[in-house]
């Protein structure tokens, strides 16, 4: 029985036991993870920096959560197992997972590479002046060149007195100084600008006949209130006044033109600050005006007048006299288009009053035309030197009162190429031309020079040219000839290209050298009427030709058979050209210089050697005092003269 109790005791501790346990496993159950969230879900970081993610382990009960951190990809982002802290390797994406109760979580992050950041900045300059009104664009480096972020922000401390544009551009607006500054990428650097009134230059005025009322605008940089302008006259009587500059801006600024002021003249304008002088500008009354080219103009003026300032446009002017003929102060210099240039209107109230226009040597000069399109005819010249100088032609009608024309050039200097000259038609002695010595030797005239208006002329030089032919005229007393007996006294001629001369209107000739030519018919008569010198007549010499008198006095080159290829070579000569072949013959004194001993020997007894035929013309001995008859006779030979020509007087 004992035994039994035992046995059942047993079996109910054993039974509470076990139904202890049933409880125990009741209550420790584990609620399992059912879903994980990462936060960010995706995410982005740079290579060698942070992010931090989180997980939410759901449900909120769950027996597990701890949590494991891992990357698929540790070579573009690694994670930390405990924290969720996600370091960025290198440009890629990786998958970060979160790990929990045998569930798992994840998120892609981006890895994205690291930025090159701006080390220095360097600006073009650190310091920059500038006038008011004027711009500057700066410009800069930056190191390392392939930084990120290259962003640039400009700014100006004051800008009153800059401003900076987004492209670097510094605007000058007013005078003072203003840090223009430049940040990129937190790196920042400094240019100190600082802002003065410019230098006045380059003024642009309107002409008078523009303007209405007398308000003168001067469009420049760099007037300052309290600037006056002095303004004078540049011709013609004197003027001179001063006004207050106004209405000053950074481009330009005014001033008031006093009603007495003529608007018919030219004013130099002279800006003062403090009284001293600024600028230069000069007021016009219009737009008509001469153009005189830098060379012509530099020797019209004086030696202190108008300048250009290139050098290289004075240096072939070196050592020559600047003439100073026109007044420097009515000169408007044009530096850009290398002129003078010289209002018509103040031309007109100064005039040209040079009694001498002397351009020896003015290399460069071409033409004075613009100076006579300037003036008119220059009536107060009565010289004329153009030799060596540029001059391609010569209008001698724009110096009505010139008696002498020096135009000569030396051989082989270029200086030396006038081609024409213009002496005018003869219509009567007062329009005539004056010209009494006229030198033209060795310039590049050609054709036929015509001097017939060249009444007074009594020297002449034209050696060394191209000329074929010299028009001397033809006058012979008939009303119906309008040429003119000229009374020139000396003609050389030298070297030429002439086969003809004609110097039967030149009652007076002395002296003929045509050396250096190669002369086939010439016409040595003199068709003066006979009757001495007569003031009220002044083609009535005697016609007698006194060069055929001294070796001395004529010398002449004439052609051979061979030049004249087959053309009739033939000379006219003079009424008493029989006196010429007596051993009695004597000078126009009287003399007998040893004239006897060459007349048989002239020129024109050469010519006929050589094969030229020979009209004379002469008197019959008989008679001779009582109006004798010309008698005309033509030689081919020495052995053809008449017995009165050679009858010793």
């Amino acid at each position: 029985m004992k035994k039994f109790f035992s046995a059942i005791a047993v079996l109910t501790a054993f039974a509470m036991v076990a139904v202890s346990c049933n409880d125990d496993d009741t209550k420790d159950e584990d609620i399992p993870v059912t879903e994980i969230k990462v936060t960010p879900a995706t995410g982005s970081v740079v290579a060698g920096t942070t992010l931090t993610l989180k997980a939410e382990i759901l449900p909120e009960n769950a027996t597990d959560k701890n949590v494991k951190w891992k990357s698929r990809d540790e070579n573009v982002a690694t994670v930390d197992e405990a924290t969720g802290v996600v370091t960025g390797v290198t440009e890629g994406e990786a998958v970060i997972m979160a790990l929990c109760g045998g569930k798992n979580g994840q998120a892609v992050i981006t890895v994205t590479p690291a930025p090159i950041r701006v080390e220095k900045i360097e600006l073009s300059k650190t310091e920059l002046a500038l006038f008011v009104g004027k711009t500057e664009k700066l410009t800069y480096t930056i190191n390392p060149e392939n930084a990120t972020n290259q962003e640039a922000a400009w700014d100006s401390s004051d800008k009153t007195v800059a401003t900076i544009a987004d492209d670097g551009t510094v605007t000058a607006l007013a005078e003072g100084t203003t840090d223009i500054t430049l940040t990129i990428d937190e790196k920042t650097v400094t240019c100190k600008v600082t802002v003065s009134s410019p230098a006045i230059e380059g003024i642009t005025i309107p002409y008078l006949s523009a303007i209405q009322g007398n308000t003168v605008t001067m469009t420049a940089a760099g007037f300052k209130a309290g600037d006056k302008v002095k303004i004078e006259a540049v011709a013609g009587d004197e003027y001179s006044a001063e006004a207050d500059v106004a209405n000053v801006t950074a481009q330009n600024a005014t001033f008031e033109l006093p009603a007495a002021a003529s608007r018919d003249r030219s004013y130099k304008l002279t800006v003062l600050r403090g009284g001293v002088k600024q600028a230069e500008a000069f007021l016009h009354p219009d737009d008509q005006f001469v153009a005189i080219p830098y060379h012509l103009g530099y020797y019209l003026t004086g030696e202190d007048e108008v300048v250009p300032a290139d050098p290289s446009m004075r240096a072939n002017e070196e050592g020559v006299t600047r003439r100073g003929y026109m007044p420097g102060k009515i000169v408007d210099y044009n530096e850009e288009t290398k002129e003078f240039r010289v209002w018509k209107k103040d031309a007109a109230l100064a005039g040209f009053t040079a009694a001498t226009l002397d351009l020896t040597y003015a290399t460069g000069v071409t033409s004075i035309k613009p100076l006579t399109d300037l003036y008119g005819p220059l009536t107060s010249v009565n010289r004329v030197y153009v030799a060596n100088s540029s001059l391609e032609s010569l209008d001698m009608t724009q110096f009505p009162n010139a008696t002498l024309l020096h135009a000569w050039g030396d051989a082989g200097s270029g200086l030396n190429k006038i081609a024409s000259i213009n002496f005018g038609t003869y219509t009567d002695d007062e329009h005539a031309c004056k010209v009494t010595q006229m030198y033209l030797s060795s310039q590049s005239l050609t054709g036929t020079i015509d001097l017939r208006n060249c009444i007074a002329l009594n020297e002449l030089k034209l050696d060394g040219n191209q000329l074929e032919g010299i028009n001397l005229g033809t006058a012979n007393g008939d009303s119906s000839d309008k040429d003119r007996m000229l009374v020139v006294y000396s003609i050389s001629a030298k070297n030429n290209k002439l086969k003809e001369i004609d110097i039967s209107n030149c009652g007076r000739l002395r002296q003929l050298w045509l050396d250096g030519n190669k002369i086939e018919r010439a016409r040595l008569l003199n068709n003066a009427l006979g009757e001495g010198y007569n003031s009220q007549r002044p083609d009535s010499w005697f016609p007698y030709m006194y060069i055929l008198k001294n070796k001395e006095d004529f010398t002449i080159t004439w052609a051979t058979a061979a030049d004249a290829e087959g053309r009739e070579r033939h000379i006219d000569v003079e009424h008493y050209w029989y006196r010429n072949l007596s051993p009695a013959n004597k000078n126009e004194n009287g003399e007998k210089p040893g004239y006897d001993k060459w007349v048989n020997n002239s020129p024109v007894i050469q010519a006929l050697k050589d094969g030229f035929t020979v009209t004379d013309w002469s008197y019959a001995l008989e008679g001779y005092d009582g109006g004798g008859v010309k008698i005309k006779h033509t030689h081919a030979s020495i052995d053809d003269l008449c017995p009165a020509e050679q009858d010793a007087e």
